[in-house]
């Protein structure tokens, strides 16, 4: 039985847990794994996801060499999580959250990023029956720091406690991940932390929240939360809608380095005339997925029937590895290298005779 909704049911031990501190972008996959299992049914640990969907949760872009790169960074940053569990007698345990993740393509090609839970966490997220909570994903998809979404959890956890619900500063620091050099002034920890997550909790989420400091001495040692249900924010947004909100690119494809009109021309390079004015930039052009890591290696306006035929024409000067992903920063390297060996005599190459030239340079493997 696979779970049909955006809810999440969350242990209050994992909850409470001081793992690795997370990233805004770990936060959220994290949240949305949670979403996707079933807390009732273990063999729903993996999770599967379109690959474009976890670049844009982790905000890495469209498929390109830095993001390939950024792929198995923040798969890598996923698999290095690790809580520590203490022991009544001061030690402690420590495994990971996550024990694989894979990258692969499905039976029908497309790439997809596969995530299995550790064999030791598997009680953090099944078969608990009590001292838990449930929240809906989209409470937290739109929080725009790590701090808020913490912040979310910690006071969705006690919502239902006797109000209000104190909770030392030094506790509450740790839950948040906020290490002690971080405002070490309550003041700054008040303005920068506590008062702008009440902000965006009240505008984001199902939730409100107010507090009062409780001081030991002239200090402030603890908080006073009062929370209380939010019914300005329903519907909640769902995964698929924020998805769908966020930009495929989160900057710009790679540039190609300005090489000085005065670059020597290569023997094996036939230079081809070009009189009058630069023509006008061609149109954009609407580009399949699995080529637009190419095309970005290649001078713009290149048609995807051009971008195909030249990769599959780069693929013959290669040392093809097994892995995709190596693979296809070899053959975008490789026409990388001959656009610049175009880009030198850029003046006498037409942008009409573009694509013809990069074929023959390509066959010829010109170096």
């Amino acid at each position: 039985m696979v779970k049909k909704d955006n809810k999440i049911e969350k242990r209050n031990d994992l909850n409470e847990l001081r793992a690795r501190q997370m990233t805004m972008q770990q936060l959220r996959f994290f949240a949305i794994y949670l979403s996707r299992i079933n807390a009732r049914d273990e063999s729903t640990r993996r999770v599967s996801f379109p690959l474009l969907d976890f670049q844009k949760i982790m905000g890495l872009g469209r498929l390109s060499v830095s993001s390939i790169k950024n792929i198995k960074a923040a798969t890598r940053g996923l698999l290095c999580q690790v809580v520590t569990i203490p022991k009544e007698n001061g030690g402690y345990s420590q495994f990971q959250l996550f024990k694989e993740c894979e990258v692969d393509q499905d039976e029908s090609g497309a790439w997809r990023v596969t995530i299995d839970a550790h064999d030791k966490a598997l009680p953090l997220f099944f078969d608990f029956k009590e001292r838990y909570f449930i929240y809906d994903v989209g409470n937290v998809l739109r929080l725009s720091s790590a701090n808020q979404i913490r912040m979310y959890e910690i006071l969705k956890q006690r919502q239902k406690m006797t109000q209000p619900v104190t909770i030392q500063l030094r506790e509450l620091r740790e839950l948040l991940g906020i290490p002690e050099d971080a405002y070490a002034e309550y003041k700054d920890f008040k303005r920068r932390v506590i008062d702008a997550a009440q902000k965006e909790i009240t505008e984001q989420t199902d939730i409100q929240f107010s507090y009062t400091p409780i001081r030991a001495g002239h200090k402030v040692a603890a908080l006073a939360f009062t929370i209380s249900a939010n019914t300005a924010n329903f519907p909640q947004m769902s995964i698929a809608e924020w998805i769908d909100m966020q930009p495929e690119s989160s900057g710009s494809p790679p540039a190609l380095p300005e090489v000085p009109d005065t670059a020597p021309t290569p023997e094996a390079a036939p230079v081809i005339s070009s009189d009058g004015p630069p023509a006008a930039a061609p149109a954009p052009v609407f580009m399949p997925e699995e080529l637009e890591l190419y095309a970005e290696a290649l001078p713009e306006g290149m048609t995807p029937g051009e971008v195909d035929a030249l990769q599959l024409e780069a693929r013959k000067h290669i040392d093809t590895p097994e892995n995709r992903f190596d693979a296809d920063i070899k053959i975008y390297e490789y026409l990388q290298d001959k656009t610049k060996l175009m880009m030198a005599q850029r003046a006498a190459v037409k942008p009409e005779n573009r694509f013809a030239w990069l074929k023959k340079a390509v066959a010829e493997d010109w170096k």
